[in-house]
């Protein structure tokens, strides 16, 4: 079976855009949404910091500032790991192709889905 997919500026234009298709005769269980999860360009958690701010701490005042230092660097590390991913840009609309139905392609592209293409 092969599917039809199209990107959304937003998850509502690609809801939209589903309702569309469900309208037209795609059975509602052969269209659905992904989020699309931007690319990571910071580093990840559990980092360096607390092994870093060590060394700094004990290069710049010896023991106590080794201690201040990988307390500090702990810290960084912890704030890291407890933030959450960013709240995806725009949604994915996947469709599976069935028989002979609606235009699909068409469908989506006039509802204003970008990068539109068919997966065997």
């Amino acid at each position: 079976m092969s599917t039809v997919k199209a990107e959304f500026y937003s998850r509502k234009a690609a809801q939209e855009a589903v309702d569309e298709l469900i309208s037209a005769g795609v059975k509602p269980d052969h269209a659905r949404i992904w989020n699309i999860i931007p690319e990571q360009n910071s580093q990840q958690p559990g980092s360096y910091s607390t092994v870093y701010g060590a060394a700094a701490g004990a290069a710049l005042g010896g023991l106590g500032g080794l201690a201040v230092g990988g307390i500090l660097g702990n810290a960084v590390d912890e704030d890291r790991a407890n933030k959450s991913l960013p709240e995806g840009q725009g949604a994915q609309v996947v469709v599976d192709v069935v028989g002979n139905g609606p235009d699909i392609p068409a469908i989506l592209r006039e509802r204003g889905g970008t990068n539109i293409k068919r997966v065997e």
